[in-house]
């Protein structure tokens, strides 16, 4: 019964935290539009990481004898790796951004920047998932992926519209793909 009550209140959690983290909107900065992943929803990582913590100890205390030492390690290893694993997502995440300019789009990402500019764009693919998630992605003029935006950034719409926009001032390739 509590494994169930637990589905429930994870899948509700989620379920709220992406309707409510879908309508957060990208930010302009000095004329310059920024979208990221959205606060909710980094919000909600962050959570996770004492939220394991917390399940690390309720699962402990459940045990009605000790353990032995290879369940102690697998314990120890399970509960590490998802607390590892959710704090390096929650520092990625809060960490990556795309800059639309006039000029071209800037990724950055941990501290690093991806600055492409348009002129070195030859294509612009918007590419449809079969389970519905979406991507941009930028083609440079040697026929690699330089930039790939996914869907789960504020306003993705909004950023494959003004992307589009632009390719298509400048003569750029604009294509419409499924990816699946």
């Amino acid at each position: 019964m509590g494994a169930g009550i637990t589905v429930l209140f994870v899948s509700v959690f989620v379920a709220l935290v992406m309707l409510f983290a879908s309508r957060e909107h990208h930010v302009r900065v000095a004329g310059v539009d920024v979208f990221r992943y959205p606060t909710l929803l980094i919000r909600s990582i962050a959570l996770g990481t004492p939220a394991y913590g917390v399940m690390a100890a309720i699962v402990f205390s459940t045990y009605k004898q000790p353990m032995s030492a290879s369940e102690a390690l697998a314990f120890i290893m399970v509960f590490s790796v998802l607390i590892v694993g959710n704090t390096i997502g929650f520092f990625y995440l809060r960490s990556v951004f795309f800059e639309v300019r006039s000029d071209g789009v800037v990724m950055g990402r941990l501290g690093s920047r991806i600055v492409l500019s348009y002129d070195a764009v030859s294509a612009v693919c918007v590419m449809q998932g079969r389970r519905g998630g979406a991507e941009i992605r930028l083609i440079d003029t040697r026929g690699k992926c330089a930039i790939a935006i996914p869907s789960s950034i504020q306003d993705f719409g909004d950023l494959v519209w003004q992307i589009e926009s632009v390719a298509n001032e400048r003569g750029i390739d604009v294509q419409q793909r499924d990816s699946g």
